[in-house]
C-alpha cells in the first residue's frame, strides 16, 4: 500500500508500492497513514512498514533500511512497537532490527556491538564544555515530574585536546532540575566520590569526600597524594599514608601548608614474613624477621600490656611459649634483658633465672609496714623439714638422666610437718588455640621457698644463739 498527502511531485505506482520522487505536504497538519486491515491480535501483527531502497552503481536494487510498526503482545488491545531496521551488507531484503520502542516506552538497542552516540557540535575548549547529558526523570505520586539523576560527559581542562570527564549526578531531594555531582572519573582515570576536585596524581586515585582521603595503587592516604615526584598535602594538616606493597607500611607526616611537599616518617611495618615492627618518632626501624617495638622517648613505657576487666580471674597478661618443642635448657630462652653492652637477666627455657649481679630482692621499706615484731622460733619447723632429692616427671619423659636430679622439698610433706601457710594450691588450666583458659578440674601445689629461706635464717639465728650459750658455758667450765 502507498499514499501521500498534499501536492504530489513525482510518480506513485500503487501496485508496486514504490514512490519515485518526492512527496510533499502543503497544509498545516500533514499526515501519512499506513493502515493494515488484517483483524488480528498476534505479536508482531497489524504491521505497517516503510522500506528504504536504493540502486547500487551497477543498477542493482537493494533494501537499505525499514521502519516498521506492529502490535505489541497478544491481547485484544491497542499496544504497539516501533521498530527500526538497517542492512548490515548481507541482509538482502530483510534488514536487521537495531532499535525498538515498545508499548511501555522502553528503548531496546540490538547489535553485536551496540553503541549510542551523543554529539555536541559546539566548537569549544572550555573546562566542562562540549557536554552531553543523559537525564533520568520520573513522576511522583502526585504526578509531578522530577529529575532523579544525570550522567554527563564533558571536556576536562581548557586545552585544545580530547580529554574528557564522566560525571554522575544524583538528586538529594532538594536539587530540582540540577542534581548534585556524586562521582567523577577524570581523564587520568582518577575517581572522585562526593567531590569534583581530584589530586593531580601520577596514577589512578579514588578521592572520597572532602579530598582528605584517597585510595590509589600506593595504598590509602589521608591528606596526602603523590604527584609523580613527592607526596604533597591536600590541606594544611598532618598527613597519613597506609602503603601496601611487598610490605604493609604506615607513614605519618607533620603538618605543612596545602600543596607543600610532606616529610614522611614510617611508624609501622608488617613484613612479608608477618613480622610486626613499630617505631616512635626519631627511631630506626629494625631489620630481621622478628617483631619489634622501638622508641627513643625517655621517662615512659616502650610497651605496656593492660587488662581493664574488673574481675579478670584466671586471665593471663602474657604467655611466652615454645609451641612445638620443649628445649628445657639454657640455650633457648623465654626472656633476655639487655642494656647497650651486656645481658643482665635471663629466663632460660628450663625455667632457670640468671641475674648479672646475683641480687634478688623484695619491697621492704619500713614506711610500708606496720605491726612489726620479732618472729617466733623456727627451730622446730626447720627441723621438721624433709630435704629431698627428686626428678620431675616431665624431665624423665624426655629420657632419664642423672642431670635431672633436683634438691628441695615436697609440698605435701611440708603440709604434713604443720607449715600449711607455705603451701599455695592453684587450679590447673589449659589454653585452646584461641587463647581461652579453661580449668581442668585438678590442682597443683607450690611452696613459698622465699619464706622457707627466711625461716631457715631465723632457725640459724636460734642455732647461733644456742651455740654461743654453749660456748659461754664451755668457757666457764674450762676456766675453773
Amino acid at each position: 500500500m502507498a499514499g501521500y498527502i498534499g501536492a504530489k511531485v513525482g510518480t506513485v505506482t500503487a501496485n508496486a508500492a514504490d514512490i519515485k520522487g518526492d512527496i510533499t505536504a502543503t497544509d498545516t497538519t500533514p499526515e501519512l497513514i499506513l493502515k493494515n486491515t488484517s483483524e488480528e491480535d498476534t505479536e508482531g501483527g497489524r504491521e505497517g512498514k516503510i522500506t528504504f531502497k536504493g540502486e547500487q552503481s551497477g543498477g542493482e536494487e537493494t533494501t537499505l533500511a525499514q521502519i516498521e510498526s506492529a502490535h505489541d503482545g497478544t491481547a485484544d488491545d491497542e499496544k504497539g512497537d516501533l521498530v527500526f531496521k538497517t542492512n548490515d551488507g548481507n541482509d538482502g531484503a530483510s534488514p536487521t532490527e537495531r532499535l525498538r520502542l515498545d508499548s511501555s516506552g522502553d528503548m531496546l538497542l540490538s547489535s553485536p556491538d551496540p553503541s549510542f552516540t551523543i554529539t555536541n557540535t559546539t566548537h569549544e575548549d572550555t573546562d566542562g564544555g562540549r557536554e552531553g547529558t543523559i537525564v533520568f526523570k520520573g513522576e511522583q505520586s502526585g504526578g509531578e515530574l522530577s529529575t532523579l539523576a544525570e550522567i554527563e560527559a564533558s571536556h576536562d581542562g581548557t586545552a585544545d585536546d580530547e580529554k574528557g570527564d564522566l560525571i554522575f549526578k544524583t538528586n538529594d531531594g532538594n536539587d530540582g532540575a540540577s542534581p548534585t555531582e556524586a562521582m567523577r572519573i577524570d581523564s587520568n582515570g582518577n575517581v572522585g566520590i562526593g567531590t569534583a576536585t581530584i589530586p593531580a596524581a601520577d596514577a589512578a586515585y579514588v578521592t572520597v569526600g572532602t579530598n582528605d582521603y584517597a585510595i590509589s595503587h600506593y595504598g590509602f592516604s589521608n591528606n596526602s597524594f603523590f604527584d609523580g615526584s613527592s607526596y604533597k598535602a591536600r590541606r594544611a594538616a598532618s598527613g597519613h599514608i597506609l602503603q601496601m606493597g611487598d610490605d604493609f607500611n604506615l607513614y605519618n607526616a607533620a603538618s605543612v601548608s596545602a600543596g607543600a611537599a610532606q616529610s614522611l616518617v614510617e611508624n609501622l611495618r608488617i613484613t612479608q614474613a608477618g613480622a610486626l615492627k613499630a617505631v616512635g618518632a626519631g627511631s630506626t626501624m629494625s631489620s630481621g624477621n622478628m617483631h619489634s617495638f622501638t622508641t627513643e622517648l625517655a621517662n615512659t613505657y616502650t610497651l605496656m600490656v593492660r587488662n581493664d576487666h574488673s574481675t579478670p580471674l584466671s586471665q593471663y597478661l602474657v604467655e611466652l611459649k615454645f609451641n612445638n618443642s620443649s628445649p628445657d635448657g639454657s640455650s633457648a630462652k623465654f626472656l633476655q634483658c639487655r642494656d647497650g653492652t651486656t645481658a643482665r637477666l635471663n629466663i632460660n627455657s628450663d625455667g632457670d633465672v640468671q641475674n648479672h649481679d646475683n641480687s634478688y630482692g623484695a619491697i621492704s621499706d619500713q614506711k610500708l609496714k606496720e605491726q612489726i615484731s620479732d618472729a617466733s622460733e623456727q627451730w622446730d619447723d626447720v627441723k621438721a623439714l624433709r630435704i629431698r632429692k627428686f626428678k620431675f616427671k616431665t624431665d624423665v619423659a624426655t629420657g632419664d638422666s642423672d642431670n635431672h636430679w633436683r634438691l628441695g622439698v615436697v609440698a605435701q610433706e611440708v603440709e604434713a610437718s604443720g607449715m600449711n601457710k607455705l603451701i599455695k594450691e592453684e587450679a590447673d588450666v589449659e589454653v585452646d588455640d584461641e587463647g581461652v583458659l579453661t580449668e581442668t578440674g585438678t590442682t597443683t601445689k607450690t611452696v613459698k621457698y622465699s619464706i622457707l629461706y627466711m625461716k631457715a635464717v631465723k632457725a640459724l639465728q636460734e642455732a647461733m644463739a644456742r651455740i654461743e650459750t654453749l660456748e659461754t658455758k664451755v668457757a666457764a667450765l674450762e676456766g675453773e
